[in-house]
């Protein structure tokens, strides 16, 4: 009889352990602390906060929070339900939230083809309201530049500076997209070996999704004599 209290003595510390650990993880988003994946549940095609834990987010004036996951690294935008309306936010930098200067950002989330493959997809959201203007359905999104920005389909962008701060897209289908996240024009990219002004074909390095493409001195380059 004594084994077994002893038993459900420790099988409750335990849980109340867990359930302490699990409260340190699902912080205040005032205390900009990080929040565990496990403060999370997927319902079919949605992912939410687990609604016991919805009384700690902190809520702006129009009904959005944004919170950081940890494990993998996710900024994302809750609403008052909890549900995740934007994931995968590009945060950092003066490109993307919080701080672009175009008041507009990119985020990324999986999708699947009809193949059944998953891929990446982005889109474009304004950063006041956390308002999705452009729908996650390009490959790859360059960040808006006074006013105006660039994505691709069937594209491979490449890093063209340390940092991956400018991109180059490589074949496929390009837009050109206008500050109300309407597409403004399409145009061509460049085939890998067109992508140069030297007419050579560009050096390649770099290994997984992050890959730097490198031309050779411009020949329009008025400083070549100096390099």
């Amino acid at each position: 009889m004594k084994a077994c209290l002893r038993f459900i003595v420790t099988a409750f510390g335990l849980l109340l352990a867990y359930a302490a650990t699990a409260g340190e993880h699902c912080p205040q988003t005032g205390a900009n602390g990080i929040w565990s994946a496990d403060c999370f549940e997927n319902k079919g095609t949605e992912r939410r906060i687990i609604p016991k834990y919805l009384n700690r987010i902190e809520f702006s004036a129009n009904g959005m929070a944004v919170v950081v996951i940890d494990r993998p690294r996710e900024t994302v935008a809750i609403d008052r339900r909890g549900l995740i309306v934007i994931p995968g936010i590009h945060a950092g930098g003066d490109s993307d939230w919080p701080g672009s200067e175009e008041g507009i950002s990119r985020f990324s989330m999986q999708g699947e083809e009809p193949g059944g493959r998953v891929v990446s997809k982005c889109g474009y959201f304004r950063i006041r309201e956390l308002a999705i203007i452009t729908p996650a359905r390009y490959d790859s999104c360059k960040p808006f530049f006074h006013g105006k920005a660039q994505a691709c389909t069937n594209c491979q962008a490449y890093c063209a500076l340390d940092g991956c701060h400018k991109l180059t897209f490589i074949g496929g289908e390009g837009f050109s997209i206008g500050a109300d996240g309407k597409v403004e024009k399409t145009f061509t990219p460049p085939s890998l070996e067109n992508a140069c002004e030297t007419g050579k074909p560009p050096a390649i390095t770099g290994t997984g999704d992050v890959k730097y493409l490198k031309c050779g001195p411009s020949p329009s380059d008025p400083f070549n004599h100096l390099k």
